[in-house]
């Protein structure tokens, strides 16, 4: 399929679906549903800390991303796994469940799971530190007590965004090396 249209939006799915039509929308919650469950078990397990458990404040910052980090990237590790499986020219399976399937037959519990260590090793820094950051620059912002309008909250909050995605992107790209040379489509 040949990109025929000047539209930027139509470009950009035409193209997406072109190159990448296997497994598009497990791609789309694959990264996104993670990232929302480490960001909220996180702050979820912090108030916890804090208000039920009487934790110190560093305690509760740092333990909460890195139990339900290491929770949310066991349980997605087979399913990014697969994302990349079906995306293979040669293989016959074509979908997620089918790759997954075909993970465990050819070498069980540990194949579905093969480079579930080096990912956790990668991203939990990258997500902890964001958080750690995130709250940081949030903390710094909560001395002005009026009601923000609208424009102010999203205005903060793509600063906070911003700031805190610098400093994990800093903080993961020596983790990201030892990533790289591990293979996921094939175990």
């Amino acid at each position: 399929m040949k990109v025929t249209t000047s539209n930027p939006l139509t470009r950009y799915y035409q193209a997406a679906t072109q190159n990448h039509p296997k497994g598009l929308v497990f791609t789309l919650v694959g990264l996104s549903m993670p990232r929302a469950a480490i960001f909220l078990g996180s702050d979820v397990g912090k108030a916890i800390m804090l208000d039920q458990y009487n934790s110190k404040p560093v305690a509760a910052q740092f333990v909460p991303p890195l139990v339900v980090g290491t929770a949310v990237l066991f349980i997605n590790m087979p399913f990014v796994r697969a994302r990349y499986w079906i995306q293979d020219p040669h293989t016959s399976e074509r979908t997620v469940r089918q790759a997954l399937v075909a993970m465990y037959g050819r070498g069980g519990w540990s194949n579905v799971l093969y480079g579930w260590f080096r990912n956790v090793y990668s991203a939990l820094p990258k997500y902890t530190c964001a958080i750690a950051v995130r709250d940081y620059v949030d903390n710094l912002w909560i001395t002005e007590r009026e009601p923000l309008d609208r424009w102010s909250w999203y205005t903060r909050s793509a600063i906070k965004a911003g700031i805190a995605s610098l400093a994990a992107a800093a903080m993961a790209t020596p983790f990201r090396f030892h990533r790289l040379r591990d293979e996921y489509v094939r175990a």
